[in-house]
């Protein structure tokens, strides 16, 4: 897929560990045309030694291209409602498109490049 990221809209999805190191899904939307957007999970981050504090995402400006698996959905974890703000435990595709107005594909990108 072509687009761009669209920082501002990053989601963390938290308590992803790997390796015995605790961190966050990263989920981006990416911006298709002027109004099509899918939400990109662009892999985990290290989460920082004090959890009041979020780990720095780095974002490439202007279009990018991805390569990925298209995903109906996030697995869910054991918790009725993901939260909400800038850290999270899941995520819907439907929710989140109607709480930040994006018109988002009803699928998540797992981003493989």
């Amino acid at each position: 897929m072509r687009g761009v990221f669209e920082p501002r809209y990053t989601v963390l999805l938290d308590n992803k560990v790997r390796r015995g190191q605790p961190g966050y899904e990263v989920l981006t939307p990416l911006k298709l045309t002027a109004a099509d957007y899918v939400l990109v999970n662009r892999g985990w981050i290290a989460a920082p030694a004090r959890r009041d504090v979020l780990p720095e995402v780095r974002t490439p400006p202007g279009p990018v291209s991805i390569e990925g698996v298209a995903l109906e959905r996030l697995p869910r974890v054991l918790e009725r409602d993901g939260g909400a703000g800038k850290v999270r435990q899941t995520l819907d595709i439907a929710a989140y498109a109607a709480e930040t107005g994006l018109r988002l594909q009803p699928r998540i990108i797992e981003q493989h490049s």
